[in-house]
């Protein structure tokens, strides 16, 4: 943890990156450029820079004073004239950059360029709506301008100038990036191609924002709300002026966040839903909550029972729906909470008491039981030492009368058509059947203050039910940051490695600004947004609004990860461990169906991360959305490097997961109540166990090379009887370009001949002698081989009399594929390992070379267990080693297209041998499928995770700090954030595989 923040060569980079991010997008000159070019770029942007203040603040301005200009014509000419400026200036770059014979950026990080003066490039629309937008923007800052300066609404001047001057610096930092570029802002969504490449809304943000602000300004101005004025505009005032501050500081969020923010947002706050999967998904929820609420607030009658029906609807996931039982269930729990709904008479005080009751007592006893089978309760604090016996309890599903039960209390004959309690009629029933759990407990606090206080029952039941909600989950959200903040506070005194010499520094300054820390957390849980912990120091801000995936939607990349995972093709060699995520993560998210319905998990909602860890692998699950009996996960696989960072972590998680679930419990305490993991579940997914053992002392024994020699011909003719045989049943109409020239054509036995391309490629070969002779099969082996092939094979005649004939034929082709795989001498590791591969001495066709790759593979096996176990004592029982092998088992290379399709088809064994060169060790590589292998999964604080992936982002898109030890990807115990940052999108993480989005059943 002595690294520095920013390394020492990039210290002139972020300070020219933070002066440009301050001034608007004004790059800092290079050093190349001296005496009068710099002095002419740096007029040039001054005077571009402070062109509105000029021209608007001074020039106009004065002119109004003077009465030579009314207002209304003076932002009519601040406007022409800044449209012509932002015209003009492309223009200018457009003529420019024609003129330009090399690139104008060699180096897409870099700053600042060689060139006097640098401008980005703008296809000519966005340069027209860029200006455009600088003209309505001037005009309305203008007008602002007028009155805060004529109309003397502010009784201090000193205030009144402050004010002014603060909203043309904003105005200046605005109109430059309109009219020039637009600066790297540190709130970053997507990724950026370049350092000053930009997208076609960056140079909108920031107008965006201040146009927002001066309209609102002058809208309260010139239509005063009554009551309100004295309160927004004050608001709106110190927002204006602040604005260059919080641009620096990266809390207004950039416009493709602000889009899918405010889309969940609305979704999620005002109408109940759930952030989805997909941006598409997102805004077709939303408008069908939008038109659910505007066909509400006109119905005469029924609007309970229309806005049941439409949040139910609005809450499925329609692919559960494919199964029938599934499906009937459904339309039960619909009918009887429609029926529940029709009654619009407000239920009386002593029955709404007792739906209190009810709930209440549901609520109790559903808690105990999800208490009893979790590994810890009270936030994590006690460890649960009754867990192990009340693992396979399960709960019975009673959303349906919990349901009802709701909906009975929320109906109000007062419900008239008013906007406020039309959507808060269908945000309750949307949230009844999207957070059934959470619905019980507010339920039963709404009937508690509504009969502790008289004045709340004249308010609509659903409107103080919607009130609590919201209350609720912005209370979650701001004791799950409290957690953060505690935890690296915490951390970074009692942590060794975390302790810095100025730490105690920001502990006392935190400790002083506790009131600081309380508003950041109160007001990033309400607005959902994450909290941000510098380099994961105790230096927190408040991150920008961004969706609760946290990440862009890549719908695009989602396809090309099904294709990649779910299609082996042959010419793609996929990393070892993403095939083995590719197999594990579907069974682990069907086997979680069962530990969330019982509540081990809580409530889960999106945004919840779950870890799960089995054997050297970790997978993280975010929950991405929740609706009625499901959940979307997306899941990654994360590698373990061979680094300190890497194996600290996970040494913690394994040190968690004895302590929880393996060592036998002596008290209550749990001594990881601070760490982000918290244990859960453990349950046992249907995966492979994995065994790597080194050959070296094996593989170079005399008794391994004599078992490759002996078997070797059995093994072959084993696999090349029984490819003929498949081959005849597939086509029983073999060409005769297939089939050996035997002169007995209409025989069913001329077909198991060997082929004329191995006839003919045996008739070239010349060297003849052969120093060692060839250990060949016996005629006892042919005839058990063809006995087991007539058992296999019963549709296809294979005659016994015409065997000997075929040993001969047969012993040929061995004989020939025996010296094209063993040369001449004694064998070494190398001559194996390079045959296990397919790589031989003599050129084979195609299809015997893979035949003979495959005998070499299977020998090779057999000589392993030879030396280790034993040798196969009877041909009787080779041939039934033989035929396990090819009915149980992939002995193959690790890592091939077959081996990848194997494991995702569940093959019970495969094996594999490799070498490494470095330190010349040879390897096995064994896989067993097991159906019961066991794996913990627990959860990591949502919030937590956000706040190290913010930081991330800021590191890693604004500072650029990419050393090969960065500092916010140091280990740290407590909050596993190595593990964190590994889990994140690329290119910011590095997981090494990304499953598509799945669905599970949770009946919680």
């Amino acid at each position: 943890m002595g690294n520095p923040l920013v390394s020492s060569y990039k210290g002139a980079f972020v300070a020219t990156r933070i002066f440009s991010t301050v001034t608007g997008g004004i790059r800092w000159p290079s050093d190349t450029l001296r005496g009068c070019p710099r002095l002419s770029y740096w007029l040039l942007e001054s005077g571009l820079f402070f062109f509105p203040f000029i021209v608007g603040g001074l020039l106009l301005d004065s002119l109004v004073r003077n009465y030579y200009l009314d207002f209304y014509s003076a932002c009519g000419i601040f406007a022409a004239l800044s449209f012509v400026l932002v015209i003009v200036l492309w223009v200018v770059c457009e003529v420019r950059r024609g003129h330009i014979v090399a690139p104008e950026y060699t180096d897409d990080d870099m700053v600042h360029s060689k060139d006097k003066w640098p401008c980005a490039y703008r296809p000519f629309p966005c340069a027209f709506l860029y200006a455009i937008t600088a003209a309505c923007l001037e005009a309305s800052v203008l007008y602002l301008n007028f009155w805060l300066s004529h109309r003397k609404v502010i009784k201090y001047w000193t205030v009144e100038m402050l004010i002014r001057h603060l909203l043309w610096l904003a105005d200046c930092v605005t109109f430059h990036s309109l009219a020039v570029e637009a600066p790297v802002e540190t709130a970053s969504f997507q990724p950026p191609i370049g350092a000053f490449h930009e997208t076609w809304y960056q140079p909108l943000m920031r107008p965006f924002y201040l146009g927002c602000l001066v309209g609102g300004a002058v809208f309260l101005r010139e239509v005063p709300v009554e009551g309100m004025n004295h309160m927004l505009v004050p608001f709106l005032d110190t927002f204006i002026c602040l604005l260059p501050l919080l641009w620096l500081l990266g809390v207004l969020a950039p416009l493709d966040a602000l889009k899918l923010w405010a889309g969940e947002w609305i979704s999620t706050t005002l109408f109940g839903g759930s952030p989805t999967p997909s941006e598409l998904s997102l805004f077709t929820k939303l408008l069908a909550s939008l038109t659910v609420t505007a066909v509400c607030y006109y119905l005469q009658s029924y609007k309970a029972l229309f806005a049941c029906v439409s949040g139910f609807v609005l809450a499925l996931h329609y692919a559960h729906l494919q199964r029938w039982w599934v499906a009937i269930q459904h339309t039960v729990i619909a009918v009887l909470s429609a029926i529940a709904t029709i009654k619009e008479d407000a239920v009386s005080s002593e029955a709404e008491l007792s739906l209190g009751i009810i709930l209440a007592v549901i609520l109790v006893i559903s808690e105990i039981l999800s208490s009893l089978q979790r590994v810890t309760f009270l936030g994590g604090l006690f460890l649960n030492p009754l867990w192990n016996n009340f693992r396979e309890t399960r709960k019975t599903s009673i959303n349906g009368i919990v349901h009802i039960l709701i909906q009975g209390l929320l109906v109000h004959s007062d419900a008239l058509q008013r906007v406020l309690v039309t959507i808060s009629l269908v945000k309750s029933y949307r949230e009844i059947f999207q957070r059934t759990r959470t619905s019980i407990l507010v339920s039963v606090c709404t009937i508690v203050f509504r009969a502790c206080s008289g004045d709340l029952r004249v308010l609509p039941a659903c409107v103080l039910f919607v009130t609590l909600s919201i209350t609720w989950r912005t209370l979650m959200g701001f004791l799950e940051r409290l957690y953060t903040v505690g935890v690296i506070l915490s951390s970074s005194i009692v942590i060794t490695k975390q302790r810095l010499q100025h730490n105690w520094i920001l502990f006392a300054l935190n400790i002083t600004l506790f009131p600081w820390l309380l508003l950041v957390s109160a007001s990033t849980a309400f607005l959902e947004s994450p909290l941000l912990a510098l380099f994961s120091l105790p230096i927190f801000l408040p991150g920008f609004p961004r969706p609760r995936r946290f990440w862009p939607f890549r719908d695009l990349m989602d396809q090309q990860n099904i294709t990649r995972s779910e299609t082996q093709d042959a010419a793609i060699t996929i990393k070892g461990d993403i095939v083995f995520y590719a197999q594990f993560i579907p069974r682990l998210i069907e086997k979680l169906e069962s530990p969330i319905s019982r509540g081990l998990f809580g409530s889960l909602q999106a945004g919840s991360c779950i870890l799960a860890r089995h054997q050297n692998r970790l997978v993280l699950l975010r929950v991405i959305e929740a609706g009625y009996l499901f959940r979307c996960v997306e899941a990654k696989g994360l590698e373990l490097q061979e680094t300190s960072c890497h194996s600290l972590e996970a040494a913690t998680v394994d040190q968690i997961i004895d302590e929880c679930f393996l060592k036998v419990q002596v008290g209550c305490g749990n001594p990881y109540a601070m760490n982000s993991f918290r244990p859960r579940a453990r349950t046992h997914v249907v995966t492979y166990s994995s065994a790597r053992n080194v050959l070296n002392g094996v593989i170079d024994q005399p008794a391994f090379n004599e078992a490759m020699l002996n078997n070797f011909s059995r093994v072959l003719l084993w696999i090349l009887l029984h490819q003929q045989a498949r081959s005849i049943r597939e086509n029983n109409n073999y060409s005769d370009a297939d089939i050996a020239g035997s002169t007995d054509m209409l025989s069913e036995h001329s077909r198991y001949r060997p082929r004329k391309s191995w006839w003919l490629l045996m008739s070239q070969e010349t060297s003849s002698f052969r120093r060692y002779p060839s250990r060949l099969f016996v005629d006892s082996w042919m005839t058990l081989v063809a006995i087991h092939i007539r058992r296999s094979f019963p549709d296809i005649v294979m005659a016994v009399a015409e065997e000997p004939s075929l040993c001969v034929d047969y012993r040929q082709v061995c004989d020939f594929c025996y010296r094209a795989v063993f040369p001449d001498g004694p064998l070494s590791p190398s001559i194996i390992h390079q045959a296990f591969n397919g790589k031989y001495a003599k050129e084979l066709p195609l299809d015997l070379h893979e035949l003979v790759r495959q005998a070499v593979q299977y020998t090779t096996k057999l000589a392993v267990d030879t030396v280790i176990i034993g040798e196969a004592e009877t041909e009787t029982e080779l041939a039934r080693i033989l035929r396990d092998y090819d009915a149980r088992w992939f002995i193959g290379i690790e890592g091939s297209a077959q081996w990848n399709k194997c494991v995702t088809d569940e093959i019970p064994y495969m094996f594999s041998i490799a070498h490494d060169a470095s330190d010349d060790v040879y390897t096995s590589h064994l896989l067993s499928l097991i159906l019961d292998e066991p794996v913990y999964v627990g959860t990591l604080s949502g919030p937590t995770v956000d706040a190290i992936w913010a930081t991330l982002s800021l590191e890693l898109l604004y500072i650029t700090n990419d050393d090969d030890e960065r500092y916010s990807i140091q280990a740290h115990p407590w909050l596993l954030r190595n593990l964190a940052i590994q889990a994140a999108d690329p290119p910011l993480g590095y997981p090494v595989y990304i499953d598509r989005v799945r669905y599970l059943t949770a009946f919680n």
